[in-house]
C-alpha cells in the first residue's frame, strides 16, 4: 500500500513523530520556497473582530475576505457589512447552508467584494482577495487562510491583513466550551503572532517560529491529552456507555471523568451528521414550497428507480448539523428522519441561524 501525506504546514514535530511511527518513510521537504514570498503582511489586534468592525470602515475599493472561527459570528458580522454597504456585494459562505444553497452562492463568489467565511474558505475557494481580516486560530490555519490573499504575488510592503483576538478566548483558557482549535495551540498561535505583527519578513519565518515553539515534547503531551492521557480505545468503549451523558450535558468535577469528558466534547463539536430540517424552520417560500413538493410525491408504491430520483432531489436540502444538536430532535417524515430544532431557523441567505443567540452555543 502507498500513500502520500502532504500539508502546505507541516511542522516539523508531527514530522518528527510520523517518522517514528513510520521508519522508512520518504520526506520531499519544499518549506525553503517560503523564504521567497511574503504575501501577506499583518497586523494583531487585542480586540474582538466584531467590534472593530462595528466601530471601523472595511478597506474601501479592495476586494476583501473576513473569516470567523464560528457560524454565529460570521452571520452577525454579514448582517452588520450587508446593512453598511448598500453599494457593494456582500456575501456570507460556511458551513451550515443546504448543499443546492451553497453550490448557488459558490457560483456567485467572483463578483463579490466583501465575503464574509469560516474554517470553509481555507481549503475549499480558488480565490485571490486583496484583504483579510480574521479571527485568530492556529498557526497552520492561519497559513491556510494567508494563502487567499494576495495569491499570485510574491511580496508586499503593506499591511493587507488584520488579526483579531476573539473573545472566547478567554473562556476557553477558563473551562471547557465548545471550540474550532484547541487553546494551547491558540496560546502557541497568539505568542508568534504577537511577536511578527507588522515585521514578519517571509513566510518561512511565520513556520520557523512554529517549529521553535511547538516542540516535539509539546506536541506529545497535546497528543495525550486528546487520547485521555494514555487511556486506550478499549477502555474509552467500555466506558462509553456510562459516560455518553456528557457528550450532551454538562462536565463533570472528576478528573478521570473529566479527561475522558474533553475528549468526548471534542468529538461532538468536530462531527456533523446530514440533515433534513422541518418544513416550519425554513424561511423562504420557495425554497419551503420545493421542499414540501419533493416529499409530498413520496409513495410507497414508487418503484425502485422513482425512489432512486426522488432521493437524488432531497440530497440537495440535506445540511450539516452537529451531532449534539440532533439529540431527541429526529423524527420520521415518510420514512426520511427530520431534524426539528427549537429556536433555530433556516434562512438560504445566512444558512441556519440561532434566533435567541446563545452565547455557549458556538455552532
Amino acid at each position: 500500500l502507498r500513500f502520500l501525506l502532504m500539508s502546505a504546514t507541516f511542522p516539523k514535530a508531527i514530522v518528527k513523530f510520523i517518522k517514528k511511527e513510520i521508519p522508512n518513510i520518504s520526506e520531499i521537504n519544499l518549506m525553503h520556497e517560503y523564504k521567497k514570498n511574503r504575501r501577506v503582511l499583518f497586523k494583531y489586534f487585542e480586540e474582538d473582530i466584531v467590534d472593530w468592525i462595528l466601530n471601523n470602515n472595511i478597506p474601501a475599493n479592495k476586494k476583501v475576505l473576513i473569516i470567523s472561527n464560528i457560524v454565529r459570528k460570521a452571520q452577525e458580522i454579514y448582517k452588520i457589512l450587508k446593512n453598511r454597504y448598500s453599494n457593494r456585494k456582500v456575501e456570507i459562505l460556511h458551513s451550515r447552508f443546504m448543499i443546492k444553497n451553497r453550490m448557488e452562492k459558490e457560483r456567485k463568489l467572483k463578483d463579490v467584494d466583501i465575503l464574509i467565511s469560516t474554517q470553509v474558505s481555507e481549503v475549499s475557494l480558488d480565490m485571490s482577495f486583496e484583504f483579510l481580516i480574521t479571527e485568530l486560530s492556529t498557526i497552520p490555519s492561519l497559513v491556510q487562510r494567508f494563502g487567499r490573499v494576495n495569491r499570485f504575488g510574491r511580496v508586499t510592503n503593506n499591511v493587507n491583513c488584520y488579526i483579531f483576538k476573539p473573545k472566547e478566548y478567554d473562556k476557553l483558557k477558563q473551562r471547557y466550551v465548545p471550540y474550532p482549535y484547541d487553546v494551547e495551540e491558540m496560546e502557541i498561535s497568539e505568542s508568534i503572532i504577537k511577536d511578527l505583527s507588522e515585521k514578519v519578513k517571509n513566510e518561512y519565518q511565520l513556520i520557523q517560529a512554529l517549529n521553535d515553539t511547538f516542540t516535539y515534547e509539546k506536541f506529545v503531551r497535546i497528543l495525550k491529552k486528546r487520547i485521555m492521557n494514555g487511556f486506550n480505545i478499549e477502555l474509552l468503549l467500555k466506558e462509553w456507555e456510562n459516560m455518553f451523558e456528557y457528550f450532551f450535558t454538562a462536565l463533570s468535577d472528576n478528573q478521570r471523568e473529566r479527561e475522558i469528558t474533553d475528549v468526548l466534547f471534542d468529538l461532538r463539536n468536530r462531527t456533523n451528521v446530514l440533515c433534513l430540517l422541518d418544513p416550519s424552520m425554513i424561511d423562504d417560500e420557495d425554497v419551503l414550497d420545493e421542499y414540501t413538493n419533493i416529499l409530498n410525491q413520496w409513495d410507497k408504491k414508487m418503484s425502485f428507480e422513482e425512489r432512486e430520483k426522488l432521493y437524488m432531489k432531497l440530497k440537495s436540502f440535506l445540511i450539516p448539523i452537529p451531532i449534539y444538536l440532533i439529540r431527541g430532535n429526529i423524527y420520521l417524515e415518510k420514512g426520511f428522519p427530520i431534524l426539528r430544532l427549537k429556536n433555530f431557523r433556516y434562512s438560504k441567505e445566512i444558512g441556519l441561524y440561532d434566533t435567541e443567540r446563545e452565547e455557549d452555543i458556538f455552532l
